[in-house]
């Protein structure tokens, strides 16, 4: 199990998005693809398991979403605690509401391949 190091938590996944860079990554064509040992996967929610030194603001327990720097197709991922959002314990379950904080934006940056609105 990997050990969370300064400024890092680790997250006990219970959801993560598939996402196009996913996809290309698997080709070969995104990251550290396409190189063995490979965990796809760069955004999940789940409950903060262990804490880094100098975390604040996180709490072992907590429900999260949170980016990683890859491998959230595992069932336990490092991520920067800069990078995690509190997610509420009551509401949708976490395969549900992990993707609120990412797909819009990875809509409004995919938005200027189709439009002519500014790039991000």
């Amino acid at each position: 199990m990997p050990q969370p190091g300064p400024g890092q938590v680790r997250v006990r996944v219970e959801a993560t998005g598939v996402n196009y860079a996913d996809v290309l990554a698997r080709r070969g064509g995104y990251g550290p693809g396409g190189r063995l040992p490979f965990v796809p996967g760069l955004d999940a929610a789940g409950v903060v398991d262990a804490l880094g030194e100098d975390v604040t603001g996180l709490a072992v327990g907590q429900r999260v979403a949170c980016f990683t720097i890859g491998g959230s197709y595992a069932t336990e991922v490092l991520a920067p605690a800069t990078f995690c959002l509190p997610l509420a314990d009551e509401g949708l379950p976490s395969r549900a509401r992990h993707w609120w904080p990412f797909r819009p934006l990875t809509g409004s940056c995919r938005l200027p391949t189709f439009s002519p609105a500014k790039r991000c």
